[in-house]
């Protein structure tokens, strides 16, 4: 199984559990003793069970008492090994009882046709691999004092005989413990080398996921079937999803619409470079993303997933925007310093002569009075609109005076009742929550909100179920500055796809009487108070904005009066 289709949130490394017991093989090698005199035990109560009243009770009741025993301390010793102190010397103690037990079987079963003479080896070759040189060494010649001397008092061998099994059975002795300590050796280094890479590795995963997890790029590994296998803590920050496991990565972000066909099916291609907006309920701001998808293959070139990179490019998008804005200004600004002067001097000769015909409506006929009277009014209109040009290019000076918003948004409001140009039965919805002010110019901020009311009711113009929604909230993130948030919403006519980048340039309007600046003299005003602007809209439902101000803490009483009218309402 690849390490792709394992479902988890990190990739670990398996930990090695033999790797102590090959370097410390104590409790492993006294379990396998305990086994193996669990099997010894088993095969002699067989062996006793098939051969029936031929075999002496007093042969193999002492032989199984000898087995018990031996068992019996090898468990009680297993049971306490964690808590016992000096454990090598245990150790010692244990396999020198094993001796006196193997001798003790070898003697109750006979000394020449013993089965359990091999114990002897198998109790060396253990021995070997727990003890260092001397130790080994040592157990040896234990068992070769033991067996000598059961050679020596067991009347069963004799003359040649017992020489030859002395000489024998003592080299094998020696033989054995040899190639036991050697084998010892090897296993010890062994392990001690896997404990040194098995280091080398979890230091080179620290590291590896110290780094996936610092970095500001949202990290996501997708398998072939569109399944999230792997994410880093940016991702779930950036694509605000709080749980990846077994979820298909188009569910997360269905506006990613994955798969990328092009990527897919082109493999001359690497990767493929994608930019995504992206709006969420709980969200009061809309999310700019860059996204760069790429193959993941293993070594023999076949596709085991998809790596995708995300990163939030909404600040870097906002400056941008806000960058060929200033340009546009500096531009607009050239152009109005160079003919506001030239347009208004005709315009003034023009206006008053006009005015001084109509003083003298004597000498002209009502049809000639008609078309001067059209003339001044749009001499008027046209000075109006070159006064909010200049107003729309002139450099905003920067206010710092505490401002409660909330009173602002409620005098606008009011002020909608008096006009006689907008629509008497609109639903307002004010939830102005935000306790904090900001810093700014009260008339400018007026105007500003008072151009966005205004429009969104001139949007809700044919709406069947006009409502105007206006909220403020105060908004704090760890280790980011304080917001205050308006958000104005509108269940008016919307905005098309392809205008809604271009609100706030000037002259771009799709009213027949507009100018096309106020949205760009409230966009300039906004930017003055450093306010950041979203707009979210779907032709035919309505528009939402959302403006973020920087907040200012120091509230001042005689603001608080109309803030606690407007939550009582």
């Amino acid at each position: 199984m690849s390490t792709l289709d394992l479902p988890a949130r990190n990739l670990r490394l398996v930990d090695v559990q033999g790797l102590e017991t090959l370097a410390r093989p104590w409790l492993f090698v006294h379990t396998i003793r305990t086994a193996f005199l669990i099997c010894i035990l088993l095969v002699s109560v067989v062996y006793q069970i098939n051969i029936g009243n031929f075999l002496n009770v007093e042969i193999w009741l002492p032989v199984y008492g000898v087995l018990l025993a031996n068992f019996f301390l090898n468990s009680v010793y297993l049971f306490f090994f964690d808590k016992l102190e000096q454990q090598s010397y245990w150790n010692g103690v244990l396999f020198g009882l094993d001796t006196m037990a193997v001798t003790m079987l070898i003697y109750f079963t006979g000394t020449s046709q013993s089965l359990f003479l091999f114990l002897y080896l198998v109790n060396l070759i253990l021995g070997g691999l727990v003890f260092q040189k001397e130790g080994s060494w040592l157990l040896a010649l234990w068992t070769s004092m033991c067996f000598s001397t059961l050679l020596i008092v067991s009347p069963e061998v004799s003359g040649q005989s017992l020489y030859f099994s002395l000489v024998v059975n003592n080299i094998a002795f020696v033989a054995v413990t040899y190639l036991s300590g050697r084998f010892s050796s090897q296993l010890s280094l062994a392990g001690t080398r896997l404990q040194e890479v098995h280091s080398d590795l979890l230091a080179l995963q620290n590291l590896n996921e110290l780094i996936v997890n610092n970095i500001t790029t949202g990290m996501v590994v997708v398998s072939r079937t569109g399944f999230v296998q792997f994410f880093n803590p940016p991702a779930s920050t950036i694509l605000s999803a709080e749980q990846f496991n077994q979820v298909k990565i188009h569910e997360i972000l269905p506006e990613m619409a994955w798969p990328w066909e092009s990527l897919v099916s082109d493999e001359s291609v690497p990767f493929e470079r994608r930019e995504l907006r992206i709006t969420r309920e709980k969200g009061n701001q809309l999310k700019i993303l860059e996204v760069v998808a790429a193959r993941l293959k293993d070594s023999d070139g076949k596709l085991k997933g998809w790596l995708f990179l995300f990163d939030d490019r909404t600040d870097q998008k906002i400056m941008e925007e806000n960058f060929r804005q200033t340009e546009k200004l500096a531009a607009v600004g050239q152009l109005a310093a160079g003919i506001a002067h030239e347009i208004r001097n005709p315009l003034a000769s023009i206006s008053g002569s006009i005015q001084l015909m109509l003083d003298q409506p004597q000498n002209h006929n009502d049809e000639d009075l008609k078309l001067m009277r059209i003339v001044d009014k749009e001499i008027d209109r046209l000075n109006g609109l070159i006064t909010e040009f200049l107003e729309y290019v002139r450099p905003e000076k920067k206010t710092n005076i505490p401002v409660n918003l909330n009173s602002v948004i409620r005098e606008c409001v009011d002020s909608l009742q008096f006009n006689p140009k907008l629509r008497k039965d609109v639903e307002q919805k004010l939830e102005l929550k935000a306790q904090s002010q900001i810093l700014g110019n009260r008339d400018k901020l007026k105007q500003a909100i008072l151009n966005f009311v205004i429009n969104a009711y001139q949007a809700m113009d044919k709406a069947a179920k006009p409502v105007l929604t206006i909220q403020t909230i105060d908004q704090v993130s760890q280790g980011l500055e304080p917001l205050f948030v308006l958000i104005i919403r509108d269940t008016g006519s919307g905005i098309k796809p392809e205008n809604i980048h271009r609100i706030f340039e000037p002259f771009h309007t799709t009213k027949p009487q507009g100018t096309g600046l106020g949205l760009a003299v409230t966009h300039k005003i906004l930017q003055a108070h450093e306010a950041r602007i979203s707009v979210e809209s779907v032709e035919g439902q309505g528009t939402k904005f959302v403006i973020e101000f920087p907040a200012h803490r120091d509230v001042h009483t005689e603001d608080l009066i109309p803030l606690k009218q407007v939550n009582k309402g």
